[in-house]
């Protein structure tokens, strides 16, 4: 089992390690890696932006797990004060607004999609498609809590 956390500031901080993470991704999944990368990308962002609006102080937690080859886990945390999730909401988002698409592209890329109580913690489940017992796709947990 492969287990790495790690933390940065703002947009800044996620630049330095960006690519080591999607380096990391892509050997744990090679087959499968770019779309768990695109919704890791949708949590950081919403965690810096939307989480701690912004702020370079603020700091963004990432975890990444891999278990037996067969699933990657990845938590990405911020200092900000949560969000409540909205059942039901998991429409197509408006394509003309500048925002609003980052959890429906996760919940499109992750397997399973979890938040904490608070709404500052998102955990994206991807199964390995090689596996053949992890490779059925599970129903979208909508507001799953951790």
């Amino acid at each position: 089992m492969t287990d790495i956390e790690l933390k940065f500031k703002g947009y800044e901080g996620y630049r330095l390690v960006r690519k080591w993470i999607g380096d990391t991704i892509k050997q744990m999944l090679p087959t499968d890696y770019a779309g768990i990368e695109i919704a890791l990308n949708e949590a950081i962002n919403n965690a810096i932006k939307h989480g701690n609006e912004g702020r370079p102080d603020k700091r963004v937690a990432f975890r990444l797990k891999c278990i037996d080859n067969k699933r990657i886990i990845i938590r990405v945390k911020d200092e900000g004060k949560g969000f409540r999730q909205v059942h039901g909401s998991d429409g197509v988002p408006c394509m003309s607004k500048d925002s609003g698409r980052g959890i429906f592209i996760m919940r499109h890329f992750a397997d399973r999609i979890y938040y904490n109580k608070q709404g500052n913690e998102v955990m994206l489940v991807k199964n390995n498609s090689l596996d053949p017992v992890s490779s059925k796709k599970q129903l979208i947990t909508q507001g799953g809590t951790l």
